[in-house]
């Protein structure tokens, strides 16, 4: 038989348990209102990814740090053309009959600028539609995501019913950076779905902050007391960057600010 010692210690334990799972849909100290300032900063820093990295890193930034990566990036071109590793090598292994082969060319052409445009851009698309192996056409979205072409979207969408998580994750971590209309169901779709990967979720909320729509907000405020907080968390910021507004995890809150408000939405 057990001892009142013990039924105590259970009893507290289920307590904190229960605590660490819901405490985080009510905060303490009730958010502020966001100032004009902090919203540009997290505007800013949502257009920089939208430009992506070739444009981002296009300047020479901190001169300290400039000289040493360019000198660095001298040293790895000639490592890699004394050992062989050269361009035209990888865009060979494009075609291997190996996936590990394909995949390492697809990483390898898309870390360089060249590898970021055509023709390597139209290889990408092709495995990303086509390729057998999942891992292959996961790693032909990300280097179509990192190379920012919207001539590419449709892919994107059509890949969020990819039968591979892997495929899908990619697809909605791309659309997030490279926005189109059409992904709209799709996305909203993945993040309802509570059988998807906590990534493939926490990527559609992600991607859902580009379109300031009321379907897509109600979608977003539905998932604000998800069991899974990584999901919950993302939702608000996007609902934070849609309306420079912040209710945290209050659904009613946010659903009054959307009907009390003939225009909810930031640049509406």
């Amino acid at each position: 038989m057990r001892s009142l010692c013990q039924y105590s210690l259970l009893f507290a334990g289920t307590l904190l348990l229960t605590g660490g799972c819901t405490s985080y849909f009510t905060e303490t100290n009730p958010p502020e209102p966001w100032s004009k300032g902090r919203f540009n900063e997290v505007r800013y820093d949502d257009q920089q990814r939208l430009a992506g990295e070739d444009r981002s890193n296009s300047g020479a930034g901190d001169f300290v740090t400039y000289v040493p990566r360019k000198l660095w990036s001298g040293v790895e071109w000639t490592w890699d053309w004394t050992t062989g590793n050269t361009p035209l090598r990888y865009a060979a292994r494009l075609f291997d009959k190996n996936p590990d082969k394909r995949r390492e060319a697809i990483y390898m052409l898309s870390d360089n600028g060249f590898g970021r445009r055509e023709p390597y851009t139209k290889y990408y698309a092709h495995m990303a539609e086509s390729d057998m192996d999942p891992t292959v056409r996961a790693a032909a979205l990300r280097a179509l995501n990192r190379c920012r072409d919207g001539k590419f979207t449709a892919i994107y969408v059509s890949a969020l019913n990819d039968p591979s998580p892997w495929v899908r994750l990619e697809a909605a971590k791309a659309l997030a950076n490279i926005p189109d209309p059409k992904s709209v169901p799709g996305l909203i779709k993945l993040l309802a779905d509570t059988q998807q990967t906590r990534d493939i979720r926490v990527a559609a909320a992600d991607g859902l902050r580009a379109y300031q729509t009321s379907d897509v907000a109600q979608a977003l405020i539905r998932v604000l007391t998800d069991r899974d907080f990584g999901v919950a968390w993302q939702a608000r910021q996007s609902l934070n960057l849609m309306t420079a507004q912040d209710y945290a995890y209050d659904q009613t809150k946010w659903l009054n600010f959307l009907t009390q408000n003939v225009k909810p939405f930031v640049g509406a």
